[in-house]
Formats: structure tokens, sequence, C-alpha cells
């Protein structure tokens, strides 16, 4: 069990708590099963983000606030959390920022070391990611086709579709992304 799998597990439970709700009632709510809200809470289970995404809609909470340790409780803080790592240690993301907005905004650093792949689920309608790549060439693979971009180019996408971040290239990529919802 890791640290981050502690600090989502007392997260969600609280926030579930507060609003007077069983894990039935969320696992509902977050289209999800009663056993997955079982396990995340027990620090057990090993959830994607696009499920703790799910979990943050249905508790009405930003996305920061399952990840962020309890200590942590200023939204203002900027102490970058370690949420995704990949096969490759130098893969990772980490959320550097977050913001009220119609539901909330999100700053990333990401890295992806040679050969590594990132695939992503689907979002809710109405979000947004923007792109920076600051390092590398980032393949981004969209139901509409693939963008190669390189350091110093940006994009930005709905994401309420499948796409993946990948580098293909011989060097580490590093990108910075901003989730709206």
């Amino acid at each position: 069990m890791s640290v981050l799998q502690e600090h989502i597990s007392q997260n969600i439970r609280q926030a579930r708590q507060r609003l007077g709700l069983s894990q039935q009632e969320l696992a509902d709510r977050a289209d999800l099963s009663r056993r997955m809200i079982t396990l995340i809470e027990n620090a057990l289970g090993n959830a994607s983000l696009s499920t703790l995404d799910r979990i943050a809609h249905a508790l009405n909470v930003p996305f920061a606030d399952l990840i962020r340790p309890p200590s942590q409780t200023s939204p203002g803080e900027t102490k970058p959390i370690e949420v995704w790592q990949g096969e490759h240690p130098r893969s990772r993301a980490s959320l550097l920022q977050n913001a009220a907005a119609h539901r909330g905004v999100e700053l990333w650093e990401w890295s992806l070391a040679p050969g590594e792949k990132y695939q992503a689920e689907p979002d809710p309608v109405g979000t947004r990611e923007f792109l920076y790549v600051l390092q590398g060439t980032l393949t981004l693979d969209l139901v509409s086709g693939t963008q190669t971009l390189v350091a110093g180019q940006s994009a930005d996408f709905p994401t309420n579709q499948p796409y993946a971040y990948s580098n293909q290239g011989s060097s580490l990529l590093r990108f910075v992304k901003n989730v709206i919802s």
C-alpha cells in the first residue's frame, strides 16, 4: 500500500461520510461496483485516474481533493503530488496545482521515458486539456487522428474521447497540461 493510496482512501471515505452516503450509494453515483469503492477506501485498490475522476465527480469535489495529503488541506499549497508512475522510473505525472472553475482547473507536469505510453479514458463532456511540450516529442493519439508536438508547441482538445500520450522518441519527453472541467 502506497502513501498516495492511503491519502486517497482517507479522503474518499471522509468526503463520502460528510455527504451521508453509503459505499453502495457512492458506487451507484460513480457507476462503479461497491467492491471497487471498498477496495479503494481500504487502500487495497489501485484506481485509475479516470476512476478517481468519476468518484470526485460523484462526490462533487475537485479531483485534487481526493489525492491531496490530509495535512495539505489548503488548495493554494503548491507542493506537487505524484499521481501516476509508468513502467520506467522517469515516466510520471504530478499534479502541480488546481483551482476552482466550473468544476475545476488542474495543472500537471508529465514525463515519459522513450517507448512509454499512457492510455486515458474519456472524461465528462465539457472537459478540455491544454498541453505544452517542454522537452522531447509528444505523440498525441485522438479519435480524430495523431498529432506530433515538439518542444515549444502546444495543443488543446476535448477529453470526452479516448486519447493517449506516448513518447516514440529516443529522449525523455516532458510536458505540462491544464485540465479544465
